[in-house]
C-alpha cells in the first residue's frame, strides 16, 4: 500500500510537468484554470489525509500508554 501512494504521486508529477508545459504554451485559460484547482484539491486531501493518519497515530500511542 506504501508503494502505492509513491506510485499516485509520480503520476501527479508527470501530471503537474506536462500541465506546466501546457500553460507555457498559451493554451485556453479555463484549462489552467481546471488544473490548478484539481492540483490545489490533491494536495488538500493529500494534506488532509497525512493529519489524518497523525492524529490516529498519536492516539493509539496514548492508548497503549
Amino acid at each position: 500500500m506504501h508503494n502505492l501512494f509513491h506510485l499516485i504521486d509520480l503520476k501527479l508529477s508527470i501530471f503537474g510537468a506536462l500541465f506546466l508545459l501546457i500553460n507555457v504554451s498559451g493554451m485556453e485559460i479555463s484549462l489552467k484554470i481546471i488544473g490548478s484547482v484539481l492540483f490545489i484539491g490533491y494536495t488538500a486531501r493529500r494534506w488532509y489525509l497525512m493529519e489524518r493518519k497523525v492524529k490516529e497515530f498519536k492516539n493509539k500511542n496514548e492508548d497503549d500508554e
